[in-house]
């Protein structure tokens, strides 16, 4: 709310000004370059492509988790059905 409080006792060319800045900001940002190698690339787009394999971002961290759909799929079964568990101390 202060934001727009000051923003409304600004004039129309300082707003106007503001806005020009920002958008030639905006405008001249460029990407970073990719903190991966070419062979890195390569691998992660094998993985992506692969249909027995989920690439999924993961909770926290800038990193990925990869996850075999079978391993999946047995652990969903497991979890299902009703087969009595053995508990581990």
């Amino acid at each position: 709310m202060l934001i727009l409080s000051r923003q409304r006792e600004l004039s129309d060319s300082t707003t106007d000004d503001i806005r020009n800045r920002i958008a030639s900001t905006i405008q001249s940002a460029s990407l970073p370059d990719s903190n991966l190698t070419k062979d890195e690339r390569t691998v992660l787009k094998r993985l992506l492509t692969d249909k027995d394999i989920i690439v999924l971002p993961a909770d926290k961290g800038r990193v990925a988790v990869v996850m075999d759909k079978t391993i999946m799929t047995k652990r969903t079964y497991l979890l299902t059905t009703n087969r009595p568990m053995k508990y581990l101390n």
